[in-house]
């Protein structure tokens, strides 16, 4: 895509209200954020300039992204649900599934660009926004692995819609983990209240450990085998395999390590007895979780199962 044609879709991008989510303009304004989240991925992965994300610092329309997946959380989780109980035979569901896929999409451009500090700054105040976004992801992650999702009585006509919607937002807080640590790693360049609302409001370091206690990630398929969740599919491990870190795995430690012992963090976090005890109760874990992973890896052990 050539640089001018970047440029004049990241000009053309602006909010939408709620009721506008799904109208003719709205489709035409995902259209444009699924061609430039192509774009810059293709960009990341080879030797070529970032206009995408070039243009996007240049041009403060970073918040319009971030307005763009919250806006469409909301609508998933006041407007999707009611749809689902209405008693109709829609002709087709894919309208409907645009809107929930465009989540996805900007989540995934958003995670492309936040990955570089200009493009953390270019964010301005909508960056505590984000990370807002962010936690409240992280937490429906641990919330689903512990309790589960209760579900409605729907039609027949709206039961792979719902499916998809769940496969789609277990992505999306995935990603919001990604998300996470770049609001971290960057957290030096950011304004001050970015690192209040993740060590006080949110108090980010105790939801990371839950998340390395109950890994949302790694589930038992109904035949025994390990899975993990890669590459935004559940991939079968391999016990030789069981000791290696996956992609959220890593970023997961990494942005522990970066909060606990970044300077900044570590004036502001407040380490008191519970967050002490919850940190060591992490630690105990960990190593009771490799010990056991190392057994079952091991093939001495096989004659005794």
């Amino acid at each position: 895509m050539p640089l001018g044609e970047v440029e004049g879709i990241v000009d053309s991008l602006h909010n939408f209200d709620l009721k506008a989510v799904g109208d003719e303009t709205w489709m035409r304004q995902h259209e444009y954020i699924y061609q430039l989240n192509m774009q810059a991925v293709a960009e990341t992965g080879g030797q070529t300039t970032e206009n995408v994300r070039d243009v996007f610092c240049n041009s403060e329309k970073m918040p319009v992204l971030i307005h763009e997946a919250i806006c469409t959380e909301v609508w998933k989780q006041y407007v999707f649900p009611e749809l689902l109980k209405l008693d109709i035979t829609p002709t087709t569901t894919f309208p409907l599934y645009i809107v929930l896929y465009h989540e996805a999409v900007v989540v995934n451009l958003l995670e492309t660009l936040l990955f570089h500090a200009d493009a953390c700054e270019s964010a301005a105040d909508a960056i505590l926004d984000l990370l807002d976004y962010a936690y409240r992801k992280i937490v429906k992650l641990i919330a689903s692995r512990e309790c589960g999702e209760e579900t409605a009585e729907i039609s027949d006509d709206f039961k792979v819609l719902q499916q998809q919607q769940k496969d789609l937002d277990f992505d999306i807080c995935i990603k919001a983990i990604s998300l996470m640590l770049y609001i971290i790693g960057h957290v030096s360049l950011l304004p001050l209240s970015v690192l209040t609302r993740l060590l006080n409001t949110h108090n980010v370091p105790i939801l990371l450990v839950e998340l390395v206690e109950n890994p949302p990630w790694s589930r038992q398929s109904q035949a025994g085998c390990l899975e993990k969740y890669t590459n935004s599919k559940w991939q079968q491990v391999l016990p030789s395999e069981q000791l290696v870190l996956t992609k959220t795995e890593g970023q997961v430690w990494l942005a522990i390590h970066q909060i606990l012992l970044l300077p900044e963090c570590q004036q502001k976090y407040e380490y008191n007895n519970y967050n002490k005890t919850e940190s060591a109760h992490q630690r105990s874990c960990h190593r009771t979780d490799s010990q056991s992973r190392r057994t079952a890896a091991s093939p001495r052990t096989s004659r005794y199962h």
